[in-house]
């Protein structure tokens, strides 16, 4: 995916947020499916050099992943698809169980303020910043 726009990432309020477009990967065994996995390794590696656990950090976007069945409309529909893969979701979990990291993935339409408020929820479940702090200036 070299030269894809697939990554941005800007420090707000002294967070680090970073806003990502996962591969979709078309079809499990395929090669997009395959570069998709190694899409999120390098992410998880790249995070892991660019960021300490004691950074803070948010990771949100399109992770064209299912963190579970409960994200889905129909889990039988999408058997043998991408999306709801075990290595997948196995891959979103490495990002998302890292120490002091707040992965957001969107399910059931979380979108806009759902999104913003569980960012805001996670960042302040992790402490990671005064609580009497915004987190991110109106003119940032």
């Amino acid at each position: 995916y070299e030269g894809d726009a697939r990554l941005v990432a800007a420090t707000c309020g002294g967070v680090r947020i970073v806003s990502v477009y996962v591969p979709n990967g078309r079809e499990v065994d395929s090669d997009h499916y395959v570069r998709k996995l190694a899409w999120l390794d390098q992410l998880r590696v790249w995070l892991e050099t660019t960021a300490s656990p004691d950074d803070p950090l948010a990771v949100l976007g399109d992770f064209n992943v299912a963190p579970t069945d409960a994200d889905v409309w129909d889990r039988s529909a999408f058997d043998g698809q991408t999306h709801v893969t075990e290595p997948e979701r196995a891959a979103l979990a490495a990002l998302r169980d890292a120490p002091r990291r707040c992965v957001v993935t969107g399910g059931n339409g979380l979108v806009g303020a759902r999104l913003v408020t569980a960012l805001l929820e996670r960042v302040e479940a992790l402490d990671i910043m005064p609580r009497d702090k915004k987190i991110v200036e109106a003119d940032e």
